[in-house]
């Protein structure tokens, strides 16, 4: 599905103008990168929960040399019920 068919599909159903969906899916991932460490928030899409990633070695894949990689704050969802249930 496209990004264009996803948006007038929800605002379809939200019974909302587009640019307002175009919006709020924007704005998403702002909020879920101002959550503090391990806080998290349920959706009926799943949980969006924020957590620290420790420092690991790497490698470079051009050339096979060991790359330090840093700690960052990384998003993680888990599905929510009705994403794990099965297609019909």
């Amino acid at each position: 599905m496209e990004y264009k068919t996803l948006v007038d599909r929800l605002a379809e159903l939200a019974e909302v103008e587009p640019e307002t969906v175009r919006t709020v899916l924007y704005h998403l991932p702002d909020v879920l990168f101002s959550l503090a460490n391990n806080a998290w928030v349920r959706t009926p899409l799943g949980t969006f929960r924020m957590v620290r990633r420790a420092p690991y070695m790497g490698r470079n894949p051009q050339n096979g040399e060991s790359v330090a990689v840093p700690p960052e704050r990384v998003v993680k969802m888990k599905a929510g019920k009705r994403l794990r249930e099965p297609c019909t």
